[in-house]
């Protein structure tokens, strides 16, 4: 009887509909193969169909290692694999894995080959900034920058410690590096002949210095982390590859049990990878083997500033001689306008792995198929400004012709302003809009009040924090009242006399100003009783003491699902702050937390960092969406998607290409310690460019900016010259004018007596929250319960008399409520339910920081001059103000025009 492993699949497995050259990439064997996959030629479908193949021949699940870059990714072959009929108990043993996923695996199997202790954990960013603070001060380094402060070197410690171990280099390489770099600097100041000369030397040895004293610390961190069993994520790379470098057992073990091994989207993997790939499939002298495929396209390498190698497939090639290479050269997914454009424009590329690699549509779509022939249609516009109101339009005007759902159209951007701004504009013209940005538990609403808390019992009474609080439930202070307080308690503090005392926080103006207020009078108290029951607990404890007293998840939700939305991410940031107890410094209360969450990196404090069986879950790439409504999507969360008609604006330098790619830290590894060139940031923009445009099936539309000059050095240059003429896009917004957007149209009616019904419910609903709130608050006598009481029965007769005139279009004559509850209810029933004077503006909001001022001066006043546009009397001064306003408000416009189209420097 055949053991498991040995179950052969039935041919039907590997039925999948091949051309000749995927067939020839699926079948390939006896030595290491490179599959150069361009956009739409079937990446995924080579990958699932070889691993089939393997299955089908007598390969073991196990043997089969499946190595990609997201946890999704891993989770898509699996059920691929199912898909094509393969049994879940055969395609659950194949090896599918992230690379750290891998690497995991492995320390979890040798880690006391490589010096761990059995019980290991991840560190955060602050915890490793605070392991380089003690390193930096224990062993004096950078002594010469100590007198000024070495704080602000230690976020430059960490990145260059990353870089070094995503470019596979050791402590013992950079140290080395280091030494090399001060002999020559310090023999440069010696030997140098004039102050210029001079002036470079002392500006190569600064330089050196940091590389050195960055080595060193390098060196001290690793010593520290293996000792206390401590790993960052790219341990789980740099630690197998010491593994599988220092100790040929274990190295024997691995190899035998991987057989095959595959390698999806080849051109994102950094060095470390590529070291850790060629240990666990070294070349072999004999010439046959291993069994090795790459699948990826150079093309598409557009994660150069994460760390990839640039080099990726020239590398593979140089390290497994033999290698076989075969391009997939059909196009399925686009129209062969669009992959001619997007041909022309990868074709400029300074550098590919194959300069004359080339991809041909096999979609033949013409005039009389559905939907129309396929297209590349650029169009100049006079203002960005107007790219939203034009795709909008467009849009319309397609959806008019033929019908289309929403989802099928994409507008990619290069970065998250303009989509942001793009989404607006469209949901501001009716669209619905899928703006796929990660969410995070920190855009919870609860997630910052529960944060605002800590902050503020920790001791931090950043204004901010005290702000949110009062306007949230169950205070629900009015946004008015509460700008209002802010104001004067900041007047209070800066206008305060000589030896006059001043308020210390704005929680002790409160309590001297405005405490007899019922509202500010239960926060306080709210305040004090937190301050008292979180004294002394650690901080998981006292978070949970915060919910309970605060009720912040007992809010009622108006949104569907909302309510459970906010218990998952509370559930996820509850769960961060108690695995980080045990990181926080003593005594581990609020305030230890606090100041740990606020060394952490950005997209820890989002809570984003994945747990150790969540590694890679934190993908690169989107995934579809089933909600019918037009996707917004920067270009490198595209990758992997697919749409019929798909929007580029801002094709011009600041958006295609992105005018500046620096920012974040200052280090940047040398090319000679690296081994090789750095990365062309041009060639990388032009390859973002080339996978923006190639999500397109049917239709591309290229939206820039018009200029003045015949020589356009730009993406919209390029292609005006291949012989494409641009559309003017303000005539056809003209002609196709869309319906103004809501901010612009006549003031909408009062609302139908259903919608002011529910919003009187609403307010009596938030009414009544707060009075339990209050309860939860505790009361001082029978006087003060009693008044609670009546106020939750009258809430509670109004919510019973608002639900009887919705349903019946009349006021109860039996049930008892208030008067003037009842009369708004009966305004509501004849039509005119009660309305403020000053109707709240639409965004967006064009606002300067005058208008801003002028609003928390006095709203009324500048609801009269902007609102209602009346006018002030003339002077002098304000004759000069608007003057200087006017020179500076129009510099600014043409400098970020001029910056926009490249002219500004």
């Amino acid at each position: 009887m055949a053991t498991l492993h040995e179950v052969k699949p039935e041919p039907a497995m590997t039925t999948l509909s091949l051309d000749a050259e995927q067939r020839e990439a699926v079948e390939h064997a006896g030595s290491p193969l490179i599959v150069l996959a361009g956009p739409g030629s079937g990446k995924t479908r080579i990958i699932i169909a070889r691993i089939a193949r393997l299955l089908q021949v007598g390969a073991a699940p196990e043997s089969i290692l499946a190595l990609t870059f997201t946890v999704k990714a891993a989770e898509e072959l699996r059920t691929r694999l199912e898909d094509l009929s393969i049994p879940a108990s055969v395609a659950s043993r194949v090896r599918c894995r992230t690379f750290h996923s891998f690497g995991f695996d492995l320390l979890r199997r040798f880690h006391d080959l490589v010096g761990l202790p059995a019980e290991w954990r991840i560190i955060d960013s602050a915890e490793r900034k605070r392991m380089l603070r003690a390193i930096v001060t224990e062993h004096d380094l950078f002594a010469e920058r100590a007198a000024a402060g070495r704080e602000g070197l230690l976020e430059d410690i960490g990145t260059f410690i990353e870089a070094c171990r995503q470019a596979a280099r050791t402590p013992g390489d950079a140290i080395q590096y280091g030494d090399r770099m001060l002999q020559r600097a310090e023999a440069a100041v010696a030997d140098a002949k004039d102050e210029e000369a001079r002036t470079q030397a002392r500006a190569a040895l600064e330089e050196a210095r940091l590389f050195a004293g960055r080595a060193r610390a390098y060196e001290y961190f690793e010593m520290a982390c293996l000792e206390r069993g401590c790993l960052t994520f790219d341990d789980f790379i740099a630690l197998p590859i010491r593994l599988l470098q220092d100790h040929e057992g274990a190295a024997a073990i691995v190899r035998t049990e991987t057989k095959h091994v595959l390698v999806d989207e080849f051109q994102d993997v950094n060095a470390a990878q590529m070291a850790m790939l060629r240990l666990v499939a070294p070349p072999r002298t004999d010439g046959n083997g291993p069994d090795l495929a790459v699948v990826g396209d150079d093309d598409q390498a557009i994660y150069g500033f994460r760390g990839s190698e640039p080099l990726a497939f020239e590398q593979f090639e140089e390290t497994w001689p033999g290698t076989k290479t075969i391009a997939l050269t059909t196009n399925y997914r686009s129209g062969s306008d669009i992959v001619d454009l997007s041909q022309m424009i990868i074709g400029e590329a300074s550098h590919r792995f194959r300069p004359d690699k080339t991809l041909s549509a096999s979609a033949t779509w013409t005039a009389e198929s559905p939907g129309g022939a396929p297209s590349v249609e650029p169009m100049e516009v006079s203002d960005n400004g107007l790219t939203g109101a034009l795709i909008a339009a467009m849009i319309r005007a397609d959806r008019a012709e033929t019908e289309r759902t929403w989802s099928q159209y994409a507008v990619i951007v290069r970065n998250n302003t303009p989509a942001d701004v793009v989404a607006e504009e469209l949901r501001l013209h009716n669209i619905p809009v899928d703006r796929q940005r990660m969410s995070t538990p920190a855009d919870d609403p609860a997630v910052l009040d529960l944060l605002a808390w800590m902050h503020l019992l920790a001791g931090d009474d950043q204004l901010s924090h005290v702000h949110r609080l009062l306007l949230r439930p169950p205070t629900l202070v009015a946004p008015e009242t509460a700008a209002k307080w802010l104001q004067r308690y900041r007047a209070q503090q800066y206008a305060s006399r000589e030896g006059e005392r001043k308020p210390r926080t704005f929680i002790e103006w409160l309590r001297s100003n405005v405490s007899d207020r019922n509202s500010i009078e239960r926060f306080l108290k709210r305040y004090d009783r937190l301050r008292k029951r979180t004294a002394g607990r650690d901080a998981a404890r006292a978070a949970y003491d915060i919910l309970r007293v605060t009720g912040i998840l007992r809010h009622p939700a108006r949104v569907p699902h909302e309510s459970e939305r906010a218990i998952l991410n509370m559930a996820i940031v509850m769960s961060f702050i108690e695995d980080r107890l045990g990181a926080l410094e003593a005594p581990g209360d609020l305030a230890a937390f606090v100041r740990h969450y606020e060394d952490m990196e950005r997209h820890e404090q989002k809570f984003e960092a994945p747990h150790l069986d969540q590694l890679d879950s934190f993908g690169t790439s989107s995934e579809g969406s089933d909600v019918d409504a037009v996707t917004v999507v920067t270009a490198h969360k595209a990758k992997g998607l697919e749409f019929d008609t798909v929007f580029l604006p801002q094709v011009r330098k600041g958006g295609f290409p992105y005018r500046d790619r620096g920012g974040g830290s200052a280090v940047r590894l040398p090319e000679a310690f690296l081994g090789h060139p750095v990365e062309d940031e041009a060639d990388e923009e032009r390859r973002v460019f080339y996978v923006a445009c190639t999500r397109a099936k049917r239709r591309l539309v290229l939206i820039a900016k018009s200029q003045k000059q015949k020589v356009q050095k730009d993406f919209f240059g390029e292609i005006k010259r291949s012989g494409l003429h641009p559309i003017d896009g303000d005539a056809f917004l003209a002609a196709n004018a869309a319906p103004p957007p809501a901010y612009l149209q006549p003031k909408a009616p009062a609302p139908g007596p259903e919608t002011a019904l529910e919003q009187e419910a609403d307010r009596v609903w938030e009414e009544a929250v707060a009075t339990l709130h209050a309860a939860a608050d505790g009361v001082e006598g029978a006087s003060d319960l009693a008044a609670l009481q009546d106020r939750l029965a009258a809430a509670t007769a109004s919510l019973a008399g608002l639900a009887h005139a919705r349903d019946h279009g009349a006021l109860s004559e039996i049930l008892p409520v208030s008067p003037e509850v009842g009369e708004r209810i009966e305004a509501i029933l004849r039509g005119h339910p009660p309305r403020e004077i000053f109707v709240a503006q639409t965004p967006p909001l064009n606002l300067s920081y005058s208008d801003i001022n002028a609003y928390l001066q006095c709203p009324r006043c500048y609801a009269a001059s902007k609102l209602l546009h009346f006018s002030e009397p003339s002077t002098i001064a304000l004759a000069l103000g608007n003057c200087v306003h006017g020179a500076l408000e129009k510099f600014a416009l043409r400098r970020a025009g001029a910056e926009s189209e490249g002219l500004f420097v």
